[in-house]
């Protein structure tokens, strides 16, 4: 199942933005640290960029914990 969620997501990613589908694929297949392609991501996103992308995700349904983590390491 899991499986398949990303596949759309990365099918609709394509569709939408095609050089960042890209940046994703490489780094998946090259086993990049995701810190840093999220970080490489997020460069020059605003503090509010920030909060609302991850209400998104929380919203989505990323565990709390996961965030909190992930906003720690941004620091």
């Amino acid at each position: 199942m899991n499986n398949q969620i990303v596949t759309m997501l990365m099918n609709q990613l394509k569709a939408k933005n095609p050089q960042m589908y890209q940046m994703i694929e490489q780094a998946r297949q090259g086993n990049a640290d995701p810190m840093q392609l999220f970080k490489q991501v997020t460069n020059g996103y605003t503090p509010e960029d920030m909060n609302n992308l991850y209400s998104k995700a929380k919203q989505m349904g990323f565990p709390e914990d996961a965030l909190q983590q992930i906003q720690n390491n941004m620091k």
